[in-house]
């Protein structure tokens, strides 16, 4: 979980923004909460090549399951990581994070485990049961998140 996390975090100080597929109606937001998402696949992409990062993760970093959280307002909330298992070198991750609803879609606010702003992304694809995002560290490469709904 932890190399997950930090994997990201090194991306968001590259991060371009890419406008998403205008992921912004209720329904989609009801569908984002209403479920716990797990890591499906996480790949890299560079100059044409693509690498699977998460045939080779370990089953401890990989088995973490994303949740978001509704705000008494309809268009913001929060999401973190339950971890199910912790890897020998990693530590409880109790970070919260925060997600808002913009005329862009849906964003995700990632921070780090002291509360420090690290960038932000949009979702790319939301449906009943597939969440995708993507960081963009250049503009050569991109490292895709997908999960599944629980």
């Amino acid at each position: 979980m932890k190399f997950i996390i930090a994997q990201i975090l090194v991306f968001l100080f590259f991060i371009s923004c890419k406008k998403d597929n205008g992921i912004d109606s209720s329904s989609d937001i009801q569908r984002l909460t209403s479920k716990k998402w797990k890591l499906t696949a996480l790949t890299y992409t560079s100059n044409g090549k693509t690498e699977d990062l998460f045939a080779s993760s370990p089953q401890c970093r990989i088995d973490d399951v994303l949740v978001f959280t509704q705000t008494s307002t309809s268009e913001e909330g929060t999401f973190y990581f339950e971890q199910k298992e912790l890897c020998p070198d990693e530590v409880l991750n109790t970070t919260t994070s925060i997600w808002k609803k913009s005329s862009k879609g849906i964003e995700l606010f990632l921070t780090d485990n002291s509360g420090l702003n690290m960038g932000s992304v949009f979702l790319k694809k939301l449906t009943s049961t597939t969440l995708i995002f993507e960081v963009y560290p250049d503009s050569d490469s991109v490292l895709e998140r997908k999960y599944s709904s629980q």
